[in-house]
């Protein structure tokens, strides 16, 4: 059942991608790009890395990338009442789900590998074996990150804990020999195999099953976020480790202002706007500060420019055509300025930081 359901699964995701990405823009325009792209990574190394760069900062970004990902049970709500029923299948179920997670996390973590592979080999200097060990320590620290956001479903315990494996990983993974690494990476695959088999499955099951209805529609909610013709809905969950006093943030109470200000406050109090909007400005800025290539840099300084002004811009068609919008009345000639400045407003910050750390990079 479990490999029919990752069958039909896979197919889901597929069709989906299609929809959005032809195969003749995939064949003559991406792929290429993704060639000439690698093979002046593998000509020129120097040139997208700092050699004076510690391993440490290239083992941290090495697990961030790793760090993506859940543990699939491929669970539906058909199967509620049936396996309460059967705990053997649910056993059984489990063990592949965790099975599969091992599978997809060593797919994942050669990707990022073969990614990394110009700067560890030729800066670096790793070997075979290194290459080994060190997919091993990745594939038992993904799967103990994935272990605790099954777990624990508080955020600021997940994200805490999180965090902390990840610093001890990059820890061990600068000051231990790649022998003593990769028998951590096991026995973390084992201990967390262990866990999650040992998980009362019953107390997670509702949980599961919501979690894997948002997995399975993941592509489709990231095309309707990113699309300026769908309407997205703003029923979230709060953010209820944050705690905002609602004041106000601009004195002069004008039709406009009111608008403006509720507008900023929805985007700030929505966790996924925020968060998308903390994960542009966190990426652009690691690549800035990590890249040497003053070329490349440009055009990711450019390309961050036009994407969050593009964004922003979506941002505000989708929270004026939400349900409290259209309830709360407002003069609709108001919006064309109201736009400008929320863009203003939203973006301002995020470049600014960019462009002084960018003068930084490029004066020091």
């Amino acid at each position: 059942m479990v490999r029919k359901r990752l069958l039909q699964d896979f197919q889901r995701q597929l069709k989906v991608v299609r929809t959005v990405i032809d195969w003749t823009i995939i064949v003559y325009l991406v792929l290429p790009l993704v060639a000439i792209f690698m093979l002046d990574i593998w000509i020129n190394p120097n040139q997208y890395w700092n050699e004076a760069i510690p391993f440490y900062g290239v083992s941290l970004l090495l697990l961030l990338f790793c760090s993506s990902g859940s543990i699939r049970t491929y669970l539906y709500e058909a199967d509620l009442l049936f396996l309460l029923q059967r705990p053997d299948l649910m056993k059984r179920m489990r063990l592949y789900s965790f099975g599969l997670s091992v599978v997809k996390s060593i797919i994942h973590i050669s990707m990022v590998i073969l990614l990394f592979l110009p700067i560890l080999l030729v800066i670096y200097e790793l070997n075979v074996m290194d290459f080994i060990l060190l997919i091993l320590f990745l594939i038992g620290y993904k799967t103990t990150v994935l272990f605790i956001r099954k777990r624990f479903n508080h955020f600021v315990v997940s994200i805490l804990l999180s965090f902390i494996v990840l610093v001890l990983a990059g820890v061990t993974l600068t000051y231990t020999s790649s022998s003593v690494y990769a028998v951590v990476g096991v026995v973390l695959i084992f201990i967390t195999g262990y866990l999650f088999m040992k998980m009362d499955y019953r107390r997670h099951l509702l949980k599961d099953i919501e979690s894997e209805n948002d997995l399975k529609n993941r592509l489709i909610n990231l095309i309707f976020h990113m699309s300026n013709d769908v309407e997205v809905g703003m029923r979230t969950k709060p953010m209820k480790w944050v705690r905002l006093r609602s004041r106000r943030l601009f004195k002069k109470r004008t039709e406009e202002n009111v608008l403006l200000e509720m507008l900023i406050k929805s985007v700030i109090r929505h966790h996924k706007y925020i968060g998308a909007y903390l994960q542009i400005i966190l990426v652009t800025l690691l690549v800035i500060i990590m890249v040497p290539s003053y070329w490349f840099v440009a055009i990711i300084y450019i390309s961050f420019r036009a994407f969050i002004n593009s964004w922003f811009n979506s941002v505000y068609s989708q929270l004026v055509a939400s349900d409290f919008f259209t309830v709360v009345p407002y003069s609709h000639s108001k919006t064309i300025f109201v736009r400008k400045r929320f863009k203003k407003w939203m973006t301002f910050p995020a470049i600014v930081l960019v462009t002084l750390v960018l003068t930084a990079k490029i004066w020091l």
